[in-house]
């Protein structure tokens, strides 16, 4: 299970936010957490030019202090043992040096909080989640606070929604979700959406979908569902629970984690990334961006 949590923040409240969800998960696994903070090296190059190297050096050691001081007032807040939080900070690029720093250690769980860009914005310019989402290899666990209403608070996640699709892509979260279920004593619910048109086109007309296929993938998919249900159960989970839904499967996710509280989301995700994600999306990027949860990725 995850060891050592790794917390990159950039000093603002919407990073900030993750941090009642580590809480929890550093208590209930006897995790390590690691509070990093990165200096942009083009930042610091910028403010030196000037003077060269030696306003660089002035200038590294002054916001390197900064990010330190920092560091350890939201170590403090976090209310853990002394010897159980890290402060680190380094200057350099701020995804590869949070990529390298994930993958640094085995064992790590990624957490963060994205303000979410959207649309034509997100695609030009990108963000530091975006990035790590479709790059590291370490599980990340990524928490998008609401824009209209105060964020749910994290500080207590007692079930674990875990979409699946009948693909073995979707089921390689569950050693992770197994896990975390019998160490902190969590719900496991896992969900299906069954996406059909009940019309198909052909010719020239549309053309009603046979009930009797409608049903018969309903009850594959339910089928599907209790069989993961009695796996997990024979695995140590104490309390599963299955639901199979209809209609769009990410919207469906959402809503189901929004009508569930004190829920997180655990999911797989192929990491599509380029012109393909842009145009296509995906499942999981679209829970991210909605859900008003954290959800764990498993990439």
């Amino acid at each position: 299970m995850y060891k050592r949590i790794l917390v990159p923040l950039d000093g603002s409240a919407v990073a900030e936010e993750i941090l009642s969800a580590v809480t929890f998960l550093a208590n209930g696994l006897h995790a390590r957490v690691q509070i990093l903070s990165v200096i942009e090296e083009d930042v610091v190059a910028a403010i030196q030019n000037p003077l060269q190297g030696r306003f660089l050096e002035q200038t590294q050691s002054t916001a390197t202090g900064v990010a330190e001081a920092y560091g350890k007032r939201v170590a403090a807040k976090l209310g853990l043992p002394a010897g159980q939080v890290d402060v680190t900070v380094k200057v350099s690029s701020v995804p590869e040096t949070i990529l390298r720093e994930a993958e640094r250690a085995p064992d790590t769980l990624l957490a963060m909080s994205t303000h979410g860009r959207s649309g034509l914005q997100r695609f030009v310019l990108g963000s530091v989640a975006d990035k790590l989402l479709h790059a590291t290899k370490a599980p990340l666990l990524l928490y998008r606070p609401s824009e209209k209403a105060p964020a749910k608070a994290a500080s207590l996640m007692t079930t674990v929604i875990v979409p699946l699709d009948g693909s073995a892509l979707a089921e390689k979260v569950l050693p992770d979700v197994v896990s975390l279920a019998q160490t902190l004593s969590l719900k496991v619910l896992l969900t299906r959406v069954t996406s059909l048109m009940t019309e198909y086109y052909a010719g020239e007309g549309f053309y009603a979908v046979p009930q009797s296929i409608v049903t018969d993938l309903e009850q594959e998919a339910i089928a599907y569902l209790n069989a993961k249900a009695a796996d997990l159960k024979k695995m140590g989970c104490k309390d599963v629970a299955v639901q199979h839904m209809q209609g769009s499967a990410a919207a469906q996710v959402i809503d189901l984690a929004h009508a569930t509280p004190d829920s997180f989301v655990a999911i797989s995700t192929h990491g599509r990334s380029g012109i393909g994600r842009w145009v296509l999306g995906s499942v999981a990027d679209r829970v991210i961006q909605q859900a008003g949860c954290p959800v764990l990725v498993i990439r």
